[in-house]
């Protein structure tokens, strides 16, 4: 991960903006970091993570990324970003009051819903929730984030295979095998697709002819760690090399799946996959963008091609079912990759679909409110009364915290 430089947004293809809010709160244990990026009708979302090497650069730009997705996607919601870098061993109970002061104003004042990221699952959030003394809030309905993101990573490799129909894609290597990464290897099996390598921080498992993804999953379930070697062990054909990146394996499809520039000038070249689709944001830097183009690699936008989390979260907030939340998110997704693909341009993918949000936002300026009904109307109309009721009470109605306007 390279995050050497504060505000580092154009290594991201990222705006450089003045993000909203700003707060650090320190400890003798560690630090906490929380950036609201930028609230629309005073409210944002994004998760919060817990690592031993974050930096608020990195907090920095996991809350644009957020602010761009959403806007990309047509949610009226802004991006935000949370999460604690201890500096010693200390018990989770403390981490989540640390948490939890730091949150505090915004969870209150409803300015901020939070999410899950690494180090910090759904029970985490829920404890801070209790912390704070506020009702917890969840975006999400009977699909889980994780199987609304499978389904955006789903659309994006099928977008390629449709508009690229000579190059052949099938193997597919995953970074990571969380929360999110889980429900996109079983989709994609489910689909045709042969998930070949599996990385954690641990290292990389292989296996050329298939990975048996239901077994992984129900291994990696029994255990908190050792789950590839176990794999490995179980499996002839199958081997764990340790502290190996995933980034090198032969395959079809990568997708990055762990920290934000695990994909830099200087690793790109080891990257030997026809496609890049991010499942984690901003896995690639701008230089690796250039790089990977040049040779021929099609590297989709994680700001499309990981959307389904939010654009599925929305979507059941406004009372869609499962049926429509898979049918949005492969609609919102298709048209995005179609105005970033389809243009004669020079420019990487990633640019041009930023680019197309800031088109976006700069309606916002003129006039917030308009916009945000303007954007919620296609989806009020797919989804009927009660999500016109619910729309309406919840996001064009409400009042902006002065803190946040």
């Amino acid at each position: 991960m390279q995050t050497g430089l504060e505000n580092d947004y154009p290594a991201a293809s990222l705006p450089a903006y003045e993000p909203k809010v700003v707060d650090v709160l320190t400890e003798n244990y560690g630090a906490a970091y929380f950036v609201l990026d930028r609230s629309i009708l005073g409210r944002s979302w994004g998760g919060f993570r817990i690592a031993d090497d974050l930096s608020l650069a990195e907090v920095k730009i996991l809350a644009r990324t957020m602010t761009i997705k959403s806007v990309l996607a047509g949610v009226p919601i802004g991006g935000a970003k949370g999460g604690i870098r201890p500096n010693k061993t200390v018990a989770s109970e403390t981490l989540l009051g640390l948490a939890s002061r730091l949150l505090a104003p915004h969870i209150r004042r409803r300015s901020y819903f939070l999410g899950t990221d690494i180090g910090f699952d759904q029970r985490s959030a829920n404890h801070v929730y209790e912390l704070v003394g506020s009702v917890r809030r969840s975006f999400s309905g009977k699909l889980s984030p994780g199987e609304c993101c499978a389904r955006s990573i789903l659309a994006s490799v099928e977008y390629v295979k449709k508009t690229n129909p000579e190059v052949e894609i099938e193997t597919v290597a995953l970074e990571g095998f969380g929360a999110m990464a889980v429900p996109t290897a079983k989709l994609l099996t489910l689909n045709g697709y042969k998930i070949v390598a599996v990385s954690n921080i641990e290292g990389t498992l292989e296996d050329q002819t298939r990975l048996d993804i239901e077994t992984l999953a129900e291994i990696a379930t029994q255990s908190h760690g050792g789950f590839l070697v176990r794999y490995a062990s179980n499996h002839p054909s199958a081997t764990f090399r340790p502290n190996e990146p995933i980034n090198s394996k032969q395959c079809d499809i990568l997708i990055p799946g762990a920290r934000i520039f695990s994909i830099s000038e200087s690793t790109a070249p080891m990257v030997k996959s026809k496609v890049v689709c991010p499942i984690s944001n901003s896995p690639v830097t701008t230089a690796a963008e250039e790089s990977l183009s040049a040779r021929g690699i099609i590297s989709i936008p994680d700001v499309i091609s990981n959307s389904g989390a939010v654009i599925g979260s929305f979507a059941q907030q406004l009372g869609a079912s499962e049926v429509q939340t898979e049918g949005i998110i492969a609609e919102i997704v298709n048209s995005n990759l179609k105005k970033v693909f389809e243009p004669a341009s020079s420019r990487i993918p990633k640019s041009l679909a930023v680019e197309l949000a800031l088109e976006r936002m700069k309606s916002l300026e003129r006039s917030e409110k308009m916009t945000a009904l303007h954007w919620l109307m296609p989806w009020l109309r797919e989804f009927g009364l009660n999500s016109i009721l619910c729309g309406m009470k919840e996001y064009l109605s409400l009042k902006v915290p002065d803190a946040v306007a």
